[in-house]
């Protein structure tokens, strides 16, 4: 849809999907970890996982959970840079919006983080050893700059992933759900579209905080069994479309099926341009992971 909209005289290309390192979430998470057990409640959790920016539109997930008893917990876990005014400045904006409808909120400090200043003053700190003491349950739980075990404890519990970017790139949030047989809601456009398979995996919805808290609590009311379908579903479709094994193969598959044209500059130049791009991939995956 985007590329038609863009380039509107070109023909559609054959497109090679992003993957998803699964075995990255194979691991189980350390629950004797105290920045994971500062992270429990009694509810049932609905996860958005995004960095603290604007165009992630997270705030659509707050509206739509003021609208749901109060027996849920919206955990917002993301990207959080002290040294990015737009990450400091988002994160008490929606911080201040969940406050204004009403909803209690607590802010998991980064146990590394110097700057607690820029934090929303409702923040915690993680303990150096896990308190006994259990925080009370609260509507929404921002944990800015989560690690990669807390975030394995949370795709863990979440009962629901929210993503809400309008018009995003194919997005590697909902993959990390359905690989984790968590069912998705996400908006009707962009990747989303290519991956969440709507009423299997998850709901594509409307942008709008009604559709979304109608999505949310069909997840949320839906047995046990059609649940575990639904994330059995995901993970499967993740496996078999999104996995660097299918990654690899649809790579090879277009490699080999310009080798078998006419060669020309054009198919050579074509080759060149598809390694390069691999290349790009796997050096911009490194850097995202390790760096």
């Amino acid at each position: 849809e985007t590329f038609r909209r863009v380039f509107p005289t070109l023909p559609l290309p054959r497109v090679v999907h992003p993957a998803l390192n699964c075995t990255a979430y194979d691991t189980l998470p350390n629950i004797e970890d105290p920045a994971v057990h500062v992270l429990r409640s009694t509810r049932r959790v609905v996860l958005s996982i995004n960095r603290f920016e604007r165009k992630k539109a997270v705030a659509l997930a707050i509206d739509a959970v003021a609208r749901l008893p109060r027996d849920v917990c919206l955990v917002v876990a993301g990207g959080w840079d002290p040294l990015v005014p737009e990450n400091t400045e988002h994160l008490i904006e929606l911080n201040a919006h969940a406050r204004a409808l009403g909803l209690s909120t607590r802010t998991i400090a980064p146990r590394s983080s110097d700057a607690l200043a820029l934090l929303p003053p409702d923040h915690c700190r993680v303990p150096t050893f896990i308190d006994t003491n259990i925080l009370p349950d609260v509507d929404v739980l921002f944990v800015p700059s989560f690690t990669e075990n807390q975030r394995n404890y949370l795709l863990s519990v979440a009962r629901c992933v929210v993503y809400t970017p309008a018009n995003e790139h194919l997005g590697i949030v909902p993959l990390e759900a359905m690989y984790s047989r968590v069912p998705v809601v996400a908006a009707d456009s962009g990747g989303p579209r290519e991956t969440v398979v709507h009423a299997k995996s998850g709901y594509l919805c409307e942008h709008d905080a009604t559709d979304f808290a109608d999505a949310i609590s069909r997840v949320l009311a839906a047995p046990e069994t059609q649940w575990r379908e639904m994330g059995a579903y995901g993970r499967e479709r993740v496996v078999q479309h999104f996995s660097l094994d299918a990654y690899a193969q649809n790579i090879e598959a277009v490699i080999c099926d310009m080798l078998e044209t006419p060669t020309s500059v054009s198919a050579v130049m074509g080759i060149l341009l598809t390694l390069f791009i691999v290349c790009t991939s796997a050096t911009l995956y490194l850097c995202a992971t390790y760096l």
